[in-house]
């Protein structure tokens, strides 16, 4: 290792007695998102002609290609990871639904894409559209956890990278530290993603204050500056057509003025190169590669102003030599063992929680692929804004230090839901869904919960939860809810007959969530209601049960509607005495309920897939044992879209029920639209099922047999289909669905 680092050194000495005898080059690069490849366009003229680079200043997507090229990567190793990096991910901080605790992924209605939160008397919401924190991991995958540098001229190339402080409209120059979150503030869109807390301070864009850092390569100690500009012009006024325009010329303002005051610091000697990338997005990212050879295109048009700061090929390849070395010893860094972990927690978890979740082992060397699953694992809990991290080297190894960011908008929460679903003919069901959630109320993360739902069967509910340890694994919940169903009968009368079933609940459980993805639950329950219906009941039948219920449950769905891969398992078991109060019948003789029950529920969904094609298994099943001639007052519903396919929604009902279903999907934008962000799925089904209101009645050959085929995308509000299924009776039907849960 000593004669490694002499090595190292002697080379670097000769490396600058070189550079001391010629004139000392440095790159401003300035901002302009995905246009960024012209920058890469640029410097791969500049290594072709044997031209070295000294210093590095940049700006936003300049400040990240800088800061990679700093680093001692070519051009062309930093172009093929941009180009195979999907950045445009980075415009969700949305997480992956499959990988969200098992509790929070019982609330896929509520699909309205809004962070509202309260603390006091106050409304709250996010300081930016998003939090970074996909765009920062996919910066770490692209060029690894790099450690942090007391100095930045302690790279193969000396940098900055330029931010500005969110309160006092002053560019800070970031020097030290961690390089990704250097590049991250400086490539912080205010407004769109949430300000970076760096030394106290908030940083946002560099590109507000200096855009095109011309003067901070001087000050670093170039003798040339090569500017390399990607900014947007300013519109003409024919241009300016409607608001988003006017916005835009306004946010140009900022960028334009600053980029005029530096480019007025360019003197002879210095060379400003501006590739044509106007017509090029800034958000886009597939216009990268074209950004590559714009830039390219640009710098041979000063080719000649170029060559003159050419140096021979022996010296150039004793520069690449040398950061090459300097690069393999920072990635020789990275391969050091973890020595210590620290949290800085800026949140209620409990530590020991978090720790569980990182499931890092101190004094392992860790991979890069097994620190950003540890980051995933933790930002999944859904309980942070922002997961950092730094890496610090500490003796034979590195410290590893996470920085936890809790939600700016809490510590209470606002949840918001909307459901349709129609046959465009008589039946439509319209659902609004609103929750508040207060969290943090117990030393282990207690929170009280409350959900309304607004519609055709309304609903409310109240529960209070509470983790009993550290890392939550026993749990209570109590529980008040109402409902209001509507059964739909069997009938020979030409019009539908439903009875109307109103009841309120109390449960309380005591639970065990043995992994993330799965819990077991037991407890009491009480339920008091009553059924009306005028046409068949001389007065309402009212009703109380008690009882108790045991629970087990898994999933890991990457999609509750549309899924791909993973598997969802639900299975119930309740116990029920039940206390009703029988009514004549409009027809005759007494309603016949009041049964002491034993309820067996179980649901299944499943999938996989193989490439495009997805495969999908779901079961219901409901089974009722009570004793002979008894009813109970609890029922199944079956029919639907993808639940029993050509019937109405809840068209049949019985205590009895069994169902089942394949269904093929293939998704559209991996063949035909590869260029749609979002999944759209050509689906098919195949179905079968029955209710049945006597256990006596149960035969698998009355079960209904019928099919679909469908549309349908997921989005940030939700799932949207449109289908027709038909069934073997007769049943027809066209569906269409948003955001309600299939």
């Amino acid at each position: 290792m000593q004669k490694y680092l002499f090595s190292l050194t002697l080379c670097f000495v000769i490396f600058i007695d070189a550079a001391s005898a010629r004139p000392k080059i440095g790159l401003a690069l300035g901002g302009g998102g995905a246009k960024g490849g012209a920058h890469l366009g640029v410097l791969k003229v500049l290594e072709r002609e044997n031209i070295p680079v000294d210093f590095i200043a940049g700006t936003s997507i300049g400040a990240i290609i800088g800061g990679f090229y700093a680093l001692g990567y070519s051009a062309d190793d930093i172009a093929e990871k941009m180009l195979s990096t999907p950045w445009e991910e980075g415009y969700s901080d949305t997480i992956p639904r499959q990988l969200l605790p098992y509790r929070l992924k019982q609330r896929d209605q509520f699909n309205v894409p809004l962070n509202i939160g309260h603390e006091g008397y106050q409304i709250k919401t996010p300081s930016g559209l998003l939090y970074g924190q996909n765009a920062s991991m996919l910066l770490r995958d692209a060029f690894g956890n790099i450690a942090n540098f007391s100095d930045f001229d302690e790279l193969p190339i000396p940098y900055r990278a330029i931010a500005t402080d969110l309160s006092a409209n002053e560019a800070v120059i970031l020097n030290k530290g961690s390089l990704l979150m250097s590049m991250h503030a400086s490539a912080n869109v205010p407004g769109v993603l949430a300000p970076v807390k760096h030394d106290g301070r908030l940083l946002v864009d560099g590109g507000i204050v200096n855009n095109l850092p011309i003067d901070i390569v001087k000050q670093m100690g170039a003798d040339i500056v090569i500017a390399i500009d990607i900014g947007d012009p300013l519109m003409q006024t024919d241009q300016l057509l409607d608001t988003f325009t006017i916005l835009g010329q306004l946010s140009s303002f900022l960028t334009s003025s600053s980029t005029f005051r530096q480019k007025k610091l360019l003197s002879e000697k210095d060379l400003l190169i501006e590739p044509r990338v106007a017509h090029l997005s800034t958000t886009d990212w597939s216009v990268f590669s074209e950004g590559i050879d714009e830039g390219e295109k640009s710098a041979e048009e000063h080719i000649e102003q170029l060559r003159r700061l050419s140096i021979s090929p022996s010296e150039y390849q004793d520069y690449l030599k040398t950061k090459q070395h300097a690069n393999i010893a920072i990635r020789q860094g990275m391969a050091k063992p973890i020595v210590e972990i620290e949290l800085k927690n800026d949140s209620k978890v409990h530590p020991e929680l978090i720790l569980e979740a990182l499931d890092l082992k101190v004094g392992e060397t860790l991979t890069e692929s097994q620190i950003n699953d540890a980051i995933d694992s933790i930002y999944s809990l859904d309980e942070f804004q922002y997961i950092g991290i730094s890496l610090e080297e500490k003796g034979t190894g590195r410290k590893l230090v996470f920085d936890i960011q809790e939600k700016s908008w809490g510590p209470n929460f606002f949840e918001f839901g909307l459901g349709w679903e129609t046959n465009f003919t008589d039946e439509s069901f319209i659902d609004l869904d609103f929750a508040y959630t207060a969290t943090n109320l117990t030393e282990y993360g207690g929170e009280w919960r409350s959900q309304l739902e607004l519609g055709n069967e309304p609903a409310l509910s109240s529960e209070y939860y509470v983790p009993l340890t550290r890392k939550r694994g026993i749990f209570s919940r109590s529980i008040y809810e109402f409902e209001s169903i509507n059964w739909a009968l069997d009938s020979t009368s030409a019009l539908p007959i439903t009875i109307k079933q109103n009841l309120h609940q109390i449960r309380q459980g005591l639970g065990w969530n043995f992994s993330r993805y799965g819990l077991v639950e037991f407890g009491l329950l009480v339920e008091f209601g009553f059924l009306e219906n005028d046409f068949l009941l001389t007065k309402d039948i009212s009703y109380n049960t008690h009882g108790g219920y045991l629970a087990f449950g898994y999933d890991d769905l990457d999609s509750a509607v549309f899924p791909t891969q993973g598997k969802r398992f639900l299975v119930t078991l309740k116990k029920r005495y039940e206390d009703v109060n029988n009514v004549g019948l409009v027809s005759g003789g007494l309603s016949n309920f009041d049964a002491d029950s034993l309820q067996l529920d179980v649901e299944w969904k499943g999938a996989f897939n193989l490439g495009s094609h997805a495969f999908v298994s779901k079961v219901d099943f409901a089974r009722m044992y009570v004793g002979d001639g008894k009813e109970s007052i609890k029922i199944a519903q079956l029919g639907g879209f993808l639940n029993l396919s050509g019937y109405n929604p809840r068209a049949l009902t019985g205590p009895h029920k069994l169902f089942g279903a394949l269904i093929y999907q293939y998704n559209l934008r991996g063949g035909l639209f590869k260029k749609t962000q979002l999944p759209f799925y050509l689906g098919l089904s195949a179905e079968a099922g029955n209710v049945w209101s006597q256990e006596s009645a149960i035969d698998l050959n009355d079960l209904i047999f019928s099919s679909s085929i469908y549309l349908g995308t997921d989005t940030r509000m939700g799932p949207i289909a449109l289908g027709y299924g038909f069934s073997e009776a007769g049943e027809k039907s066209i569906y269409f669905y948003l955001g309600y849960k299939l």
